[in-house]
């Protein structure tokens, strides 16, 4: 409560909303990340992850939930790619 009665001396109620929108969105984002991985393991999830990491790059560039989106993006490709190569035996990947 004190802080309600002393922010306007200090910002303004548009910078506290938005800090709290912020930090709700990315509390949102990073306990679905963490609990359901699985939602985004389809071409559709993986897409709306992307589309997820780029709203965290431009609203939070130094959040954790970037870190751990963009964490499971990789672990999520590197799955596909295993599959992939499991998938199609007797080929040869060339670099």
């Amino acid at each position: 409560m004190a802080f309600l009665s002393a922010y306007p001396a200090h910002t303004t109620m548009e910078q506290v909303l938005d800090v709290l929108f912020r930090r709700a969105i990315c509390t949102l984002l990073d306990t679905w990340t963490s609990l359901f991985p699985g939602d985004f393991q389809t071409t559709r999830g993986m897409s709306a992850l992307e589309s997820v990491k780029r709203y965290l790059i431009v609203n939070s560039p130094y959040s954790d939930a970037l870190i751990k989106v963009h964490e499971l993006i990789m672990r999520l490709l590197s799955e596909t790619s295993e599959r992939a190569i499991k998938t199609k035996p007797g080929r040869c990947l060339t670099l």
